[in-house]
């Protein structure tokens, strides 16, 4: 997004007051830029050339009155020439009274706005800032912001194209024909690669931190691997029964699909692990390693699903639980470090994240239909699909903003310092022969701590 442009006219002698106008604007508005003679003139052009390039390219004029100003000629061809161009309504002209020489009120223009800046410095520049703001409401958003912005438009756009079109294939075929579930994993396997896509790009293009770059990268392979899950039950239901060797598999992609659900739990996982800072001597020293239980799980998760494609074993309500409860609370400890107060997400959007991580956990039971739950009906079935896919959905898109804005890269930064000392910190703290600081009424009582 173009920076809207803050023309200031003023007097050397009136630094100062620049100064404090470009410390406001640059303060409130982070997409205003402020400009000047003297600092913005390129070298060797012509002044009138110069000076006039400035101010037509400029959405705001700022005249500085004071009494060395109105003894400037430089100051009054700014003026005279802005005056014509505001005459054309092609700038916004603004009058900060640094001084009151020559300048009482019956000498002042009624039908214009002067902000009284010899009065009240503070007020004069917060006037000056809300002026700004309402003749250019863009200039309130940053241009990281504004890259935010349209990510999350064309996010949601695409995302509300693509349900619209599942709510439409489901409700014209029927809810209960194979050919429109078939039809519904196509749809949400499409939605889940524009996000890696998206995901791909946005760790191209907008961070440069390797911390960062490896958090994105384990959450493409989330992506990568759920995408895989939905275009394998999208096969399953064009071709549910497959023979091999002579012998025929029944729902064989289907059963198949299970393998890349497990990576994508554990791809969440790892991707926790990558936004826990500590350190690997913090695992080792506490005599476990943070990847094995993940692996094995993995593993054992995988062969189980292996078999059953090949008929070996004939349930996977079993493994489907254990799976989806892992998924759950996998994505409820990346929605707790993204509520971090030092990226400080969305209040609404981490609820949602915990109520996704808990619906995901409850997944095979929502697909199961038995007398003992006779709400659970094909279109339930449908619904909670839909509600998976917009936590997905929201995930990544909180994802993206964090990056975007560099608050990933700022939680990394911050938290590596934090934790990378607090076993010891706690080791001096808890130690019976060190006596900690002290705190709370007794520093003010003077009292002193013992240890014990």
């Amino acid at each position: 997004m173009t920076p809207i442009r803050v023309f200031v006219s003023h007097a050397s002698e009136d630094e100062d007051v620049l100064a404090a106008i470009h410390s406001a604007v640059r303060r409130s508005l982070p997409n205003a830029r402020v400009l000047n003679v003297d600092r913005h003139l390129l070298p060797g052009k012509a002044i009138d050339a110069g000076l006039t390039g400035l101010i037509e390219t400029s959405r705001v004029f700022v005249h500085v009155s004071s009494l060395a100003s109105r003894q400037s000629g430089w100051v009054a061809q700014e003026v005279e020439f802005a005056r014509a161009r505001e005459q054309l309504g092609q700038i916004y002209f603004v009058t900060l009274l640094a001084d009151a020489d020559g300048s009482t009120d019956g000498e002042l223009d009624s039908s214009r706005k002067y902000l009284r800046y010899d009065r009240d410095q503070e007020r004069a520049l917060g006037e000056l800032v809300e002026a700004i703001a309402r003749v250019a409401p863009s200039a309130l958003i940053s241009p990281v912001d504004s890259r935010v912005i349209s990510y999350r438009r064309t996010a949601s756009a695409l995302f509300l194209a693509l349900v619209t079109t599942m709510l439409l294939v489901g409700a014209n075929i029927g809810i209960n024909s194979p050919t429109a579930v078939g039809w519904l994993h196509l749809l949400q396997a499409l939605i889940i690669a524009y996000l890696a896509v998206d995901i791909h790009i946005v760790r191209q293009k907008t961070t440069r931190d390797p911390r960062s770059t490896r958090v994105l990268s384990m959450w493409l392979w989330v992506w990568i691997s759920w995408m895989t899950l939905y275009v394998l039950r999208f096969v399953d239901f064009q071709y549910p029964e497959v023979t091999l060797l002579g012998v025929s598999y029944p729902r064989f992609f289907n059963h198949l699909a299970g393998v890349p659900s497990v990576l994508g739990t554990v791809f969440v996982y790892f991707t926790y692990l990558r936004l826990d800072v500590r350190e690997e001597e913090h695992y080792d020293d506490a005599g476990w390693n943070q990847y094995a239980f993940p692996v094995a799980t993995t593993a054992l998760l995988s062969g189980f699903y292996l078999l059953l494609a090949f008929g070996i074993v004939r349930s996977s309500f079993w493994p489907d639980l254990i799976k989806s409860i892992w998924l759950g609370l996998a994505i409820s400890l990346v929605g707790g470090r993204l509520s971090s107060r030092l990226i400080n997400a969305p209040r609404l959007p981490v609820t949602f994240f915990y109520m996704y991580g808990l619906l995901q956990m409850l997944f095979p039971i929502f697909q199961t239909s038995s007398a003992a739950l006779p709400e659970i009906v094909p279109f339930t079935h449908y619904g909670y699909r839909l509600a998976l896919l917009a936590g997905k959905t929201l995930l990544a898109d909180v994802l993206a903003w964090a990056v975007l804005t560099r608050r990933l890269e700022f939680f990394l930064m911050r938290m590596e310092p934090l934790t990378a000392n607090v076993d010891e910190e706690f080791r001096r703290w808890s130690d019976p022969d060190v006596s900690p600081p002290l705190t709370g009424r007794a520093m003010g009582r003077g009292e002193r701590t013992v240890g014990v």
